[in-house]
């Protein structure tokens, strides 16, 4: 009994699990998602160049960051929308039309990790209907549900 409490509580800590291969797919039709790339320090960023370390490099300055401007154009009794990107897992509302801006994180640290953005759209009883999902490779193409989208 105890290890079904212990399965369950995992699965239900890592919805990607349950959803990412049975859900379609969101129709690119339906959904428009702008890349928003601009640059910041990270932190913890050695800014003093001058300081010698046998660590690996970090970057002198400002380095990409990617952000997403969700917006949902049509909609199938979708009315949630649940962000999963790695072990964090948020949800919102969403309404057709409304831009939900989605921090993905640093561009390098994205290619190094390989760890996709999944929203999965969901209704007012919180069954998930559709699937969006967004990643960068190693290489820095940009996938969005398995087609290439640009590269960074």
């Amino acid at each position: 009994m105890k290890a079904l409490f212990l399965i369950i509580g995992f699965l239900l800590l890592h919805p990607k699990l349950l959803w990412s291969q049975q859900l379609p797919f969101k129709a690119s039709a339906e959904y428009e998602a702008k890349v928003d790339l601009s640059f910041k320090h990270k932190p913890g960023q050695n800014i003093d160049t001058f300081t010698y370390t046998d660590e690996k490099k970090k970057p002198d300055g400002p380095v990409a960051y990617l952000v997403i401007h969700f917006k949902l154009l049509v909609s199938n009794n979708e009315v949630k929308l649940r962000i999963i990107q790695g072990a964090t897992s948020k949800l919102e509302k969403i309404k057709t039309g409304e831009v939900k801006k989605i921090e993905m994180g640093f561009v390098d640290d994205l290619k190094e990790a390989g760890t996709p953005l999944q929203l999965v759209l969901l209704d007012d009883k919180k069954n998930a209907i559709s699937q969006i999902l967004i990643s960068i490779d190693k290489d820095g193409t940009f996938l969005m549900n398995g087609e290439k989208q640009g590269q960074f």
